[in-house]
């Protein structure tokens, strides 16, 4: 399991090349690598700007990944940007400055259309609005998907959806339906 490094709680900067050399390390560990037939080890979850990452890492990585599952995760940084401060002019100014993008909507137009995919949305986010979650999941059914899943908490927001019962049921439920093997196997 990784996790992305918290500012706050260390000086280490976060770098998405970090995670992408963690990918790598791990897609080469014997535990994890596959024979040529075998079927993905790697199943991506990331909360927000985990999100992020994990749709980043599922977009170049897609032949690699079995699953992938996103919760309360935003369309692109300078998006962002743009609904927290309505001033258009102070909007600009941190957007010429800010030199994260990480342009979801790029990342999820670029899976395949049969990567299974479970979408977490909490409509109370009072971090990230939900119409961020809504348009990354309509931009991946233009795909015409297969394999994903959009689960929405009427009365989640950013930080709770999983004290609904109905979260862990829906993870259970989609893992159980699109990747039964690794269920089976735990069970």
């Amino acid at each position: 399991m990784f996790s992305y490094s918290r500012i706050e709680v260390t000086d280490i900067v976060p770098d998405i090349h970090v995670k992408r050399a963690a990918l790598d390390h791990l897609l080469s560990h014997p535990l994890v690598k596959r024979k040529q037939d075998e079927q993905p080890k790697i199943i991506l979850y990331g909360i927000s700007l985990g999100g992020a990452v994990a749709l980043d890492l599922a977009s170049r990585n897609a032949e690699s990944i079995l699953a992938l599952i996103i919760e309360n995760t935003f369309k692109s940084i300078p998006r962002m940007i743009s609904e927290i401060f309505p001033s258009q002019s102070s909007a600009r100014v941190i957007r010429f400055v800010c030199r994260e993008k990480w342009d979801n909507e790029t990342a999820i137009a670029g899976l395949p259309p049969d990567l299974p995919l479970l979408m977490l949305s909490g409509l109370q986010d009072e971090v990230i609005p939900a119409s961020h979650m809504k348009g990354l999941w309509t931009i991946f059914q233009q795909k015409s998907p297969t394999q994903a899943v959009w689960q929405e908490f009427p009365l989640g927001k950013h930080n709770n959806l999983c004290e609904n019962i109905e979260y862990a049921q829906s993870i259970f439920a989609f893992l159980t339906k699109y990747v039964p093997n690794v269920v089976e196997e735990e069970s």
